[in-house]
């Protein structure tokens, strides 16, 4: 798969701008391209992507830091995907749509941990 970054124009110098973009960049090991195979359509991906943008904003987490815009090659096709750290890719999970079995089991996973960390501090 061919991977071309997509990035926008920003205030901070342009070799500072760079070295963020690589340091951030490093962490980024998932696609949201990847979540077809889970059985999400692309609608869901776009979808679920814009909602865990916008509950990382609504968090005070950083949009930068976890996700980033690039275009990859998908069937010979380009197409616009995100690329996302594994934190982004779990608020991707935790957004995406509830009749898909990766986004339930996923869900399902993250409440019986936070239960049982919640049992250990009572």
């Amino acid at each position: 798969m061919n991977l071309i970054l997509y990035q926008r124009e920003s205030n901070l110098g342009e070799n500072l701008e760079d070295f963020l973009n690589a340091y951030y960049n490093r962490n980024m090991s998932c696609l949201a391209s990847d979540l077809l195979q889970e059985g999400f359509s692309a609608g869901e991906i776009v979808e679920a992507v814009r909602r865990a943008m916008s509950m990382a904003r609504s968090a005070g987490i950083s949009v930068r830091k976890h996700f980033r815009l690039v275009y990859t090659t998908l069937n010979g096709v380009i197409v616009r995907d995100c690329k996302m750290t594994r934190h982004g890719y779990a608020l991707v999970l935790l957004n995406g749509p509830t009749g898909n079995s990766a986004v339930a089991t996923f869900q399902a996973r993250l409440i019986r941990h936070f239960l049982k960390n919640k049992e250990q501090v009572h």
